[in-house]
């Protein structure tokens, strides 16, 4: 009710992409007053450098443990890689409710699927470890259910990593499939056949270098703040 009235009194209504937009038409919001300025975030100057040539292709996910986070696609793709792979699953902030739970649920199908000996759970405690494990990843791999943002799609992007993602929160905003990532279905044969082809290395760096490109011009702050005035100013006006 709060949110309803608010909206009604509103001139502009501010939404973060465009998930949220679709959701904020269904309950009634007209188009006119609604404008998507996404969250913005730094720039990493210089790039990070390309992780070095190894034999294991890093696969990262950040974000909530929960059902919803739908991680069992990752282990069920990765498992038919024709590369050597590690998985690193890293939850950022307080444990959500039955965590632990999943998490053992995730360290089962490991072993069911025989890659628990690739598997590396992480709870971030800290950014500096949420940096190590951006630096250090190849692929950003997030096949969640139903979201409206996803801001750690924004941070692996920054990083410079390639996206592979179900159509979910910000992956419409920020993934061009072929160019910065792949959008996906939640399949694991599709999941893993769009992860081999970001195995070479040479096609790895020019997603990266694509995906940077397109923060920096789209979600950097300079950008985030000018739009934000533009809105404001033309409430004024």
């Amino acid at each position: 009710m709060t949110l309803k009235t608010a909206i009604r009194r509103a001139d502009a209504v501010v939404v973060g992409s465009k998930g949220e937009y679709d959701e904020a038409r269904q309950i009634g919001v007209d188009a006119e007053r609604l404008h998507i300025i996404p969250p913005g975030i730094d720039v990493i100057h210089p790039p990070p450098p390309a992780p070095a040539t190894r034999n294991a292709l890093r696969l990262l996910y950040v974000g909530e443990f929960h059902p919803n986070r739908r991680l069992e696609l990752i282990l069920r793709a990765a498992r038919n890689l024709t590369v050597p792979f590690a998985i690193d699953l890293a939850e950022w902030g307080d444990p959500t409710p039955g965590a632990d739970a999943y998490v053992e649920s995730i360290k089962k199908l490991g072993k069911v699927l025989g890659v628990e000996d690739r598997l590396h759970i992480h709870r971030a405690n800290e950014r500096e470890d949420l940096d190590q494990l951006y630096r250090a990843a190849d692929v950003f791999v997030y096949p969640v259910g139903h979201e409206t943002l996803g801001l750690p799609l924004l941070e692996a992007a920054a990083y410079g990593l390639p996206i592979v993602s179900t159509p979910a929160g910000l992956t419409q905003d920020l993934v061009v499939s072929g160019e910065t990532g792949f959008v996906v279905p939640a399949d694991p044969d599709t999941i893993g056949d769009r992860i081999m082809k970001l195995s070479n290395a040479e096609t790895r760096q020019a997603f990266r270098d694509r995906i940077r490109a397109q923060v920096r011009d789209h979600f950097g702050w300079n950008h985030i703040t000018q739009r934000t005035l533009h809105l404001y100013q033309s409430l004024l006006r």
